[in-house]
């Protein structure tokens, strides 16, 4: 549910003023841009940005991702005592259920695009041409 919560703050698609003594928040983005981002409409000196940033939600799912990853957890341990600890904890059920935890973050994060680079797209224009 806060996997889900984060993605939908995203996509409310705040902007806020990045003058502290502003901080004019709005969803509308306005006509007039500077050099930097669209400017804001209150003080008419800085830009608008978003509140939660795409940048934001992809770290913040990344993070669900490594805190359900139990396999990964298991690993780090370095002692028999600690890993008999986590045998007795995780039992089957509670490791499937960070499995399926773990699943629904790498299913949000297969749908965004942000991790991904086209590289065709990217080095189109560097093509040797004959």
């Amino acid at each position: 549910m806060d996997m889900r919560r984060c993605i939908k703050k995203y996509y409310e698609g705040w902007l806020i003023c990045e003058e502290p003594t502003c901080r004019n928040r709005t969803r509308r983005l306005p006509l007039q841009f500077s050099r930097n981002g669209p400017l804001c409409q209150v003080c008419m000196k800085a830009t608008l940005r978003p509140e939660y940033s795409d940048k934001s939600l992809y770290t913040q799912l990344c993070f669900y991702r490594y805190i359900f990853d139990a396999d990964c957890a298991l690993e780090k341990l370095t002692t028999d005592h600690e890993k008999d600890k986590w045998k007795k904890f995780f039992t089957p059920k509670v490791r499937q259920d960070y499995q399926k935890l773990k699943n629904t973050a790498e299913q949000f994060l297969s749908r965004s695009g942000y991790s991904e680079v086209n590289l065709s797209k990217l080095f189109a224009d560097c093509a040797v041409r004959p």
